[in-house]
């Protein structure tokens, strides 16, 4: 008996180190490091610690995925968070978000902007649709360019359209960080040739951004991000994908 209670101990062990080994591989993280001694994308804890820690406004934040990690070191610290960390109540104007995106009611309010695709790049689209009752307020037709590009072009063409009515206070959500992150630095980092192909594409990013640059964020509708896991499909989707 006492040998059959060790070997069962032993087993016990086993598994439970087997467990463990398995639990620390799936719970591998990167830190994106925005403001430190070293910045970028690092591989471990300590080395963010390192590249932080004494470091005056230090901003750092871990992923699970390097993928997800480099994505978001391309954006503002700021629209980085927006998924899961709600700005301060007092600051919605400055970054143009708010905590109501972040609610669990699905908005009925607003104006839902997304952007399709086929091939990136290639033929791309956008569109606009009012939340009240799924009206398509405006829907541009396919030209030469990226996802990201109509993403942003979507936004800007919301907001201009709730200007030009005087509708400051509807907000526009996109589920788009990169078209956010964008459109909160006023400008549209495509890596897009500049070729005749995309002529189009960047004549509507030129008149975008001096759009953005001649209307400060006082001036703007609130760009809020659309919570795809807590409400669902973008309305504004294409169901591409």
């Amino acid at each position: 008996m006492k040998v059959q209670k060790a070997l069962q101990t032993l087993v016990d062990c086993i598994k439970e180190e087997s467990f463990k080994s398995r639990k620390v591989a799936k719970q591998k993280k990167y830190y994106v490091v925005w403001e430190g001694y070293k910045t970028g994308v690092l591989e471990s804890w300590e080395a963010c610690k390192r590249s932080t820690s004494g470091y005056k406004g230090a901003k750092y934040k871990a992923y699970t995925s390097r993928e997800e990690a480099e994505e978001a070191f391309m954006l503002p610290y700021a629209v980085a968070l927006l998924p899961s960390d709600p700005p301060q109540a007092n600051s919605s104007k400055v970054c143009g978000t708010s905590r109501e995106s972040l609610t669990q009611e699905k908005p009925s309010v607003g104006i839902a902007v997304d952007g399709a695709c086929r091939i990136n790049p290639g033929p791309a689209e956008y569109q606009g649709v009012r939340l009240s009752d799924g009206v398509v307020l405006f829907a541009i037709p396919p030209f030469p360019a990226t996802n990201n590009v109509v993403e942003f072009l979507a936004i800007v063409h919301a907001m201009a359209l709730c200007v030009q009515e005087q509708k400051r206070d509807i907000p526009i959500y996109s589920d788009s960080r990169n078209a956010i992150g964008w459109v909160m630095q006023g400008k549209c980092k495509t890596h897009l040739p500049k070729t005749a192909t995309y002529k189009r594409a960047y004549e509507l990013i030129e008149r975008a951004e001096k759009w953005l640059a001649e209307h400060p964020y006082s001036c703007r509708p609130p760009l809020r991000k659309w919570e795809t896991k807590q409400w669902g499909e973008n309305p504004a989707d294409y169901g591409r994908k």
